[in-house]
């Protein structure tokens, strides 16, 4: 379960890590709490910014990918540390064999560390700087990341937002009985109970975001699943395997969500649920309390566009329409081709799903500008039914 053990709340509250619980609720606008499993992390415009941790001795510590520092850059955070008296250590990636891949480890077990800490995480703190850096020289603007996070702060923010943002990045931990299936942009969950039927429960939603008409796989990974196939002398449609990546675009998403479904992986969700939000409301992040119990029996699933902004809006949206229609019914590598036919249509006949194309201005000058302050609300995109994809 995704939760923090006692101690490590009590020190978050009253503790060591007060400054830095009392700086992150301060700086809600920007930044992002993540609860991972004994782990508190800061996530600023969709990058964990810091990831926070404790050891068997209740000794904390928080982590920093220096892979989105330059090598200039890497020194002055290093200088910097030195002169802030932060004791710290360099961790090389362990699968990375570039000598510039480190995570930076800071020792967070005094007041001076903390305090200072708190400096460097601030909006022109070395640390977020240093990230916002990174944005602005590289090619890779992870503009879906950046987009997920300033709708995740934005619906926070917004009391009047019918649903609350529990989780962004979220996957689950493989265990004896569990595989992981993908990593879901955003998990959502009503703030008020909705009937069922014969009963009421909070909804679960299931987010996954995408910037324009680029829902294509990458073909290389989906060969390799073909060639482990062929391997085994199997057809590739004859059953979605359980242990294999069918992809980066939409027919991985759908695969990862299929057998999300399929193997009991909801349940897990639903655990994880009630662990952030006892977490987060311990802390003070949020004021909701729910348990697993009371959860939608199964969740429902947006698949979000952001359309990029063009002169012809209505154009736009068509395009992203067309394109999707595509990867899901029409290209090799598309849904259809790669579930087997009794798995489409349980996918296509499943009525959770909901395709939205956000009606507003998106991308404005290479920044984004997502208008979005409640993400379920429907008045914000347009929604085309499921058979107009699924064919």
């Amino acid at each position: 379960m995704r939760k923090l053990d006692d101690n490590f709340i009590k020190a978050l509250n009253e503790g060591i890590l007060k400054p830095i619980l009392v700086h992150v609720k301060g700086k809600k606008e920007i930044l992002y709490c993540g609860i991972r499993n004994n782990e508190f992390d800061i996530y600023y415009r969709g990058g964990a910014l810091a990831k926070i941790y404790s050891d068997k001795d209740n000794n904390y510590y928080s982590e920093f990918d220096f892979e989105y520092a330059t090598v200039a850059e890497q020194k002055e955070i290093l200088e910097k540390l030195d002169n802030l008296k932060i004791s710290y250590s360099k961790q090389l990636y362990k699968t990375s064999k570039d000598k510039n891949k480190y995570k930076l480890k800071i020792n967070l077990n005094n007041k001076t560390c903390v305090d200072n800490f708190c400096k460097l995480i601030d909006l022109n703190g070395l640390l977020t700087t240093t990230m916002n850096n990174y944005f602005i020289k590289s090619k890779n603007k992870k503009l879906e990341r950046q987009a997920q996070h300033l709708m995740a702060v934005k619906n926070e923010q917004n009391k009047e937002a019918k649903y609350t943002c529990v989780d962004i990045e979220y996957t689950q931990n493989s265990t004896n009985d569990i595989i992981p299936f993908g990593r879901f942009d955003m998990i959502l969950i009503s703030k008020e109970k909705k009937d069922f039927g014969i009963e009421q429960k909070y909804n679960v939603v299931v987010v996954e975001l995408k910037i324009g008409s680029n829902y294509g796989t990458n073909t290389n990974d989906v060969e390799l699943v073909i060639e482990k196939a062929k391997a085994k002398d199997e057809k590739i449609n004859t059953k979605l395997d359980e242990k294999l990546s069918y992809g980066s675009g939409v027919t991985g998403h759908f695969a990862d969500f299929y057998r999300f479904m399929k193997n009991g992986n909801y349940d897990v969700l639903k655990e994880d649920i009630e662990g952030i939000l006892y977490v987060k409301n311990k802390l003070g992040l949020v004021n909701i309390d729910i348990k697993r119990e009371d959860l939608s029996l199964e969740p429902e699933f947006w698949f979000i566009t952001l359309c990029t902004e063009k002169n012809n809006k209505r154009l736009q949206i068509e395009s992203c329409i067309n394109s999707l229609k595509n990867n899901i019914s029409k290209n090799k590598y598309c849904v259809k081709n790669m579930f087997s036919e009794k798995e489409y249509n349980e996918l296509k006949d499943w009525n959770n799903i909901k395709f939205c194309f956000y009606k507003g201005n998106e991308l404005v000058n290479k920044q984004i500008d997502v208008n979005i302050n409640d993400i379920v609300n429907l008045s914000n995109y347009e929604i085309i039914e499921n058979n107009k994809v699924f064919v």
